[in-house]
């Protein structure tokens, strides 16, 4: 007896693996298996396959559940972690070609640098945005530009000894106050 496909059935229906892939993302232990999945296969898309579930209808799923999102998020972080560790594995390894080694580490590092990016991602450059206050000019500079710019101003609005001792000397114009003079 032959199956007949029906392409117009709603995902988590009829379909056998959208079937499957519900049951199993529906239920936290479903949930948590395929998290661990995507960690020791370290991707969705391999996790998916080891699993047997089909990968379109998991990411429709996970796009309607924001809870199921939320725990492959975090096991996609984990897989980053991992990666780092084969990273280390691999460098140690003196078996291998160096070239080979490099090759194996950059495309890791590149991998974990996208799926955490806080902790293995490049750190791009970091511009500095400053608005005065007295008008609508704002300055983007770099690290370096805003520490010379800042020692300018130091320098600029430090008191020299003169200014000081004519400021001292000069008969105070505010009324009221008297100078004593010795």
């Amino acid at each position: 007896m032959k199956r007949r496909k029906n392409k117009d059935v709603a995902p988590g229906e009829a379909n056998h693996n959208s079937t499957r892939a519900r049951a199993n993302l529906d239920t936290p232990e479903g949930l948590a298996v395929f998290c661990d999945a995507i960690i020791r296969e370290r991707g969705v898309a391999k996790a998916c396959k080891a699993m047997g579930l089909d990968r379109k209808l998991v990411w429709l799923y996970l796009a309607k559940h924001p809870e199921a999102q939320a725990a492959v998020w975090q096991a996609r972080q984990e897989t980053a972690h991992a990666l780092y560790d084969e990273c280390v594995h691999i460098a140690d390894d003196s078996s291998l070609d160096p070239r080979d080694r490099h090759i194996r580490i950059d495309t890791r590092m590149r991998v974990a640098g996208k799926l955490n990016q806080r902790a293995y991602g490049d750190p791009g450059p970091r511009t500095l945005h400053q608005t005065y206050v007295a008008g609508d000019v704002q300055v983007v500079a770099d690290e370096e530009t805003r520490r010379k710019m800042i020692e300018a101003r130091q320098r600029f609005l430090k008191p020299s000894p003169d200014i000081a001792r004519r400021s001292l000397d000069a008969v105070s114009a505010s009324s009221g106050v008297v100078e004593a003079t010795a």
